[in-house]
C-alpha cells in the first residue's frame, strides 16, 4: 500500500480507539497520565514507522513530521478543549450541564469530568475574559 492510503487508514482505524473517552482519563496533572500517554506515543511511533516503512531508530517527532501525523499529546489537548467547550456553551437548562455546575465548588470526591474542566478553563478562556459559570456566555471584565 502506498503511504497516503496507511495514513488515510491509520488516522481513520487506530486513532479514534486511542482517542476513545480522552476527556475522561486525559489532562494536565492527572495521576497516571504519564504513563498514558507513554502508551500512545508507542503505538503512534509504530504507526509512524508502518506508514513511513522507516528504521528503528528514528525519533518520534521526525517519524510524526514525515508521516504528516498529529502528535498524541497535541491530538489529546485539542479534543479535550473541544468537549469542555461543548459542555461549558450547553444552554443552562440542560441537566449535563446543571450537574457540572452544581459540583464545580463541592469539596468532596471530584468527578474526572469535573477536574478536567478545572483544568482546562483557564486554557479556554478568550484573553481577559470571565467565565460567569451561571451564565453561557463568556463576559468582557468591567
Amino acid at each position: 500500500m502506498r503511504p497516503v492510503r496507511l495514513r488515510q487508514l491509520y488516522r481513520v482505524c487506530v486513532t479514534p480507539v486511542l482517542d476513545y473517552a480522552a476527556s475522561a482519563w486525559y489532562g494536565p496533572g492527572k495521576v497516571g497520565v504519564l504513563r498514558l500517554t507513554n502508551a500512545l506515543d508507542k503505538v503512534q511511533r509504530l504507526g509512524a514507522r508502518m506508514i513511513l516503512r522507516a528504521w528503528e531508530s528514528v525519533a518520534l517527532p521526525i517519524l510524526e513530521a514525515e508521516a504528516c501525523l498529529e502528535p498524541a499529546i497535541e491530538r489529546m489537548l485539542r479534543k479535550v478543549t473541544r468537549h469542555v467547550v461543548k459542555i461549558l456553551t450547553l444552554p443552562t437548562d440542560n441537566p449535563t450541564r446543571q450537574a457540572i455546575l452544581r459540583t464545580m465548588n463541592v469539596a468532596r470526591q471530584v468527578s474526572l469530568l469535573n477536574a478536567t474542566i478545572a483544568a482546562f478553563k483557564e486554557r479556554i478562556k478568550p484573553n481577559d475574559s470571565v467565565l460567569l459559570l451561571g451564565n453561557p456566555a463568556w463576559t468582557q471584565p468591567p
